[in-house]
């Protein structure tokens, strides 16, 4: 029987007279405020602008929450405006109700009704259908709107999504935001600040009579990274080259998760995720450990070293053979050789003859060692390009033949 009953008050009262039929027109003002209107009026579909109305839905919550129940009909009045939605009818219901539970006010009661029956007659089997059908039905049954007075009110309505922000208007006292302020007509400037973002400031004029709205967007402030590592070291934030240690400028950037990586030749890269804060300071302690690749070089730099040194002590006992061999040579072709001094002259040339192979074996090998070495060593770069590939890389491989023994060094870029 109730829901017949509100049926037939959606079907054939209209909202403002369902309370009150016997009143003429006259006898119930209304308030001058768009948002108090009988009828919200959106903008045209050209203007809409959702990602505004969400602001303001964000702005009326927060309102809303904190019981400034004018304020929030403000900011959903003003957002069903940017961007209809049906569900906002429900929501300026709502908040309706609730002022007029806190102060009384018979305005808000009869527009709480005029919402709820607007909610029900663009949605009538909506999520909230249930729940503003039972409130409509509690409202409708006081009867007594009282007498209404028209009020011409001029007002800022404030909008932020910054949380703790406070606001100033014309240099006065703080107050919250976001919110609504009544002003006088004429030209104020506003201040919006918060912990960590950027004073937001404009200056504008308000007509009388209106709802100046101002969409605060405050702008973070950003973070600042210390990096602590050796001297040298070359330090990336997402990527991006910033500089080498120790950095002579303060590293800053914009709040929220960011990998820094430190890395320095000889040495393995060193990275850590952060999440920096809004204003905030992290400090990164770069740790780094020197490479298996500069193991190596140094391992190949003394084998090819001492490859070489060999290879020197062999051409120093190869032309000491020689030397020796010859003079038994000069002998022999003057027929002063005896058979044991030649026998002595055979053996020195194989002799030399074999340090020669071994002096010319082991500089070849330990000039490859050395140059494979050396280019580890050079090209240690733990730099890593896009994709996480090396910049450059080597490869070192044992050659084998006939009759020869190698090794084969191959960079790759």
């Amino acid at each position: 029987m109730i829901e017949l009953w509100i049926a037939a008050c959606l079907a054939f009262a209209p909202p403002v007279e369902a309370e009150a039929a016997e009143r003429s027109e006259a006898e119930q003002p209304a308030d001058s405020r768009p948002a108090y209107a009988d009828e919200l009026a959106p903008l045209p579909e050209a203007q809409r602008d959702e990602a505004a109305a969400e602001l303001l839905k964000a702005s009326a919550k927060t309102a809303f929450r904190d019981e400034r129940f004018e304020e929030a009909i403000e900011f959903l009045a003003e957002a069903y405006r940017t961007y209809p939605d049906v569900r906002l009818l429900y929501s300026l219901g709502s908040a309706h109700r609730r002022a007029y539970d806190s102060d009384g006010d018979l305005e808000h009661r009869r527009l709480s009704i005029r919402r709820y029956q607007q909610y029900l007659s663009a949605a009538p089997d909506a999520e909230y259908a249930g729940l503003a059908r039972n409130y409509l039905t509690s409202l409708l049954a006081e009867r007594d709107l009282g007498g209404l007075e028209a009020e011409v009110v001029t007002r800022i309505l404030v909008s932020t999504a910054a949380e703790d922000a406070r606001m100033t208007l014309d240099g006065e006292a703080e107050l919250p935001a976001p919110g609504v302020i009544s002003v006088e007509p004429g030209a104020h400037e506003i201040t919006v600040s918060a912990p960590g973002y950027h004073d937001f400031l404009r200056s504008f004029e308000v007509p009388e009579g209106a709802t100046y709205q101002v969409q605060a967007e405050l702008e973070e402030i950003d973070g600042v990274v210390r990096v602590e590592g050796p001297k040298g070291a070359w330090v990336r934030v997402d990527n991006t080259v910033v500089g080498q240690l120790p950095l002579t400028e303060v590293l800053r950037t914009v709040p929220g998760e960011h990998v820094v990586t430190v890395s320095k030749s000889g040495y393995e890269p060193f990275s850590k995720d952060i999440e920096l804060g809004r204003d905030g300071t992290t400090t990164v302690e770069a740790v780094l450990n020197v490479s298996n690749r500069r193991f190596a070089s140094y391992f190949l730099l003394g084998i090819g070293a001492s490859g070489l040194i060999a290879s020197g002590v062999l051409v120093g006992l190869t032309v000491d053979r020689q030397a020796r061999a010859r003079e038994l040579g000069d002998k022999r072709e003057a027929d002063q050789l005896s058979t044991d001094e030649y026998q002595r002259y055979l053996d020195l040339v194989g002799e030399r003859d074999s340090l020669r192979r071994g002096a010319l074996i082991s500089g070849i090998a330990g000039a490859a060692l050395l140059v494979t070495g050396a280019v580890l060593f050079r090209y240690d770069n733990p730099t890593r390009g896009a994709g996480g590939r090396d910049l450059a890389r080597v490869r070192v491989a044992p050659v084998f033949g006939p009759g020869s023994t190698g090794l084969m060094a191959s960079l790759r870029f």
